[in-house]
């Protein structure tokens, strides 16, 4: 797929192989970060399927992941 639209995305490319890592390596970074603690708290459901919320937030975009930890720092804030 990158090769299909390598010219369109120029520069970017580097970027669009980030965007679909590996399920494993979100994961890691889910875990490290604590987040999937925060959301199963905050929902009032298991670490695991939280996890699996996660996951389909970011769907392998660590941007997105980034997204959300800073939301829940922001979130930490306001309360």
């Amino acid at each position: 797929m990158v090769r299909e639209i390598r010219h369109v995305v120029g520069g970017k490319v580097n970027w669009v192989l980030m965007w679909s890592l590996a399920r494993s390596v979100p994961e890691k970074l889910i875990s490290q970060a604590g987040l999937q603690h925060w959301i199963a708290r905050e929902l009032g459901i298991v670490g695991g399927e939280a996890k699996e919320i996660l996951w389909r937030l970011d769907e392998g975009n660590t941007r997105a992941l980034k997204i959300i930890w800073r939301l829940k720092k922001w979130l930490g804030r306001s309360l």
